[in-house]
């Protein structure tokens, strides 16, 4: 199944002092072992850029404890990203 959303963690937005703005349709989120996490109500618009691909993308912000961000499964087979 995999990550649903690309989510960044939420004290790193804190940290880094990134804009968030609040969703207007509330919506769940799943964990990539499925597990359903909480109703996500903010998001942030950011440039992801990986070697030469830059795309603006909207990230949810939820809490990650200790991991800055995860990349949607869906999104990663589609842009054939090569992960270490």
């Amino acid at each position: 199944m995999g990550c649903t959303h690309i989510e960044i963690n939420k004290q790193l937005v804190k940290e880094e002092y990134i804009k968030i703005k609040p969703i207007l349709k509330l919506f769940d989120i799943f964990n990539a072992n499925g597990t359903k996490n909480r109703k996500v109500t903010w998001f942030a618009s950011l440039k992801l850029k990986i070697n030469r691909y830059m795309k603006k993308i909207n990230i949810v912000v939820i809490d990650l404890n200790r991991i800055y961000i995860l990349l949607e499964y869906n999104w990663l087979v589609k842009h054939n990203l090569e992960v270490n």
